[in-house]
């Protein structure tokens, strides 16, 4: 997987788009906590979360900003029922696997990590088989999301050291990052791009890296 062109077309994606996108983020963080003391959080949670790919997929793709689309889950009762056993079975998963042992539920958190992702993009797949196509998918790249996650940690200290208020640009930085990663895996944005669509986004990670490197 190239992570650096992944997070540069995350980057390219986020023009223009940054601020509602962390709102929207923001709001969802609320209504999730605030309800999470009526167990309605953890319901929600999942839901909202493909409402929140949705959008990212969108910016991806090159389409405008719509934050209607966070609430198009809730549009399916049946899918919506998906989305909630999945996300409560795989936060289950995960938790008895750092309760036993810390390694072994890091390792279940990263091969299930594409589970709702897929049942967003494939209705009719069923609630046992998007957890076992999303540990298939992830088949040799467990450690690589790992390490993904890692590259971010630069990102992780600027948060630190602003007290918080990065978090405006490096949310949406990071969620549409790994929808990216993501789509890289199910199918390669290269397979779908015009030559010059690809040239024009290779251009853009040469100027950023010159930018950087002086």
């Amino acid at each position: 997987m190239n992570r650096t062109k992944i997070k540069m077309q995350a980057k390219l994606a986020l023009k223009g788009n940054v601020f509602m996108f962390f709102l929207t983020i923001l709001l969802v963080s609320l209504m999730t906590s605030v309800s999470m003391f009526f167990v309605l959080g953890f319901l929600l949670l999942p839901i909202f979360n493909v409402g929140l790919y949705l959008i990212g997929k969108d910016l991806l793709e090159g389409k405008p900003f719509k934050f209607e689309r966070l609430f198009e889950p809730f549009k399916d009762f049946d899918q919506l029922i998906k989305y909630v056993a999945a996300g409560l079975l795989v936060g289950l998963i995960i938790g008895v696997g750092l309760i036993l042992l810390i390694v072994p539920g890091i390792i279940l958190a990263l091969a299930l990590s594409q589970t709702l992702y897929l049942l967003a993009d494939d209705k009719d797949l069923k609630i046992m088989d998007s957890l076992k196509e999303s540990y298939n998918l992830m088949n040799g790249y467990k450690l690589d999301l790992f390490v993904f996650y890692l590259s971010f940690i630069g990102h992780y200290l600027l948060v630190i050291i602003t007290f918080g208020f990065y978090l405006i640009y490096f949310l949406p930085y990071l969620n549409l990052s790994l929808y990216n990663y993501y789509l890289n895996l199910v199918r390669p944005l290269k397979e779908e791009q015009k030559p010059e669509e690809i040239e024009t986004v290779e251009a853009e990670i040469m100027n950023w890296k010159n930018k950087n490197l002086h």
